[in-house]
């Protein structure tokens, strides 16, 4: 069987609606790297004023970008089936799951890791489990910090290392 793994992460419209507004993923399969890609999507929403100041996209930047359901077909290869790892996974799949219902998607085939669960777990001398706080406890560079794609590789960086340091690492029930 086939073993595919996909690291995304997602920047959305705010904390009112929760909209994805851009999502970066980067995808294994069979340990291999395959693929790496950043989508900007058009939320079809306004993007509140803490939100933009914190990942810096605009209303006007993706007001003419395809919505989640015109990238479905194209994501959906890297959704279905895999094994999602993201840093605050829960986040993530409720970003997930909330476009999933908008656009009335059925998509229940995939299985999930949470990076910061698992380094939670794993009592780390830090002072909390944030993305950019484990990168610099590893060493790993973070990029760009809430720009999507930037933050899906620095989750691809942290759990190779929490799988160095603590074996396979648990999946969400």
């Amino acid at each position: 069987m086939d073993e595919k793994l996909t690291f995304l992460d997602f920047e959305t419209t705010g904390f009112r609606k929760n909209r994805a507004v851009s999502l970066g993923i980067v995808h294994y399969k069979n340990k291999i790297r395959v693929s790496e890609k950043y989508y900007l999507i058009n939320p079809m929403e306004q993007i509140e004023p803490m939100a933009q100041r914190i990942h810096g996209i605009s209303f006007e930047d993706v007001m003419d970008e395809p919505t989640f359901l015109d990238l479905w077909d194209e994501i959906s290869k890297y959704i279905e089936g895999c094994t999602i790892i993201a840093h605050n996974a829960q986040y993530d799949i409720r970003v997930l799951m909330g476009e999933l219902r908008r656009y009335h998607i059925e998509c229940k085939n995939f299985d999930v890791i949470c990076t910061c669960e698992n380094a939670r777990k794993m009592h780390l001398p830090v002072p909390n489990n944030k993305l950019d706080t484990l990168c610099r406890y590893f060493h790993l560079n973070s990029g760009n910090h809430h720009n999507a794609l930037d933050d899906t590789i620095a989750c691809e960086n942290l759990y190779f290392c929490l799988r160095k340091i603590g074996g396979n690492l648990l999946k969400r029930a």
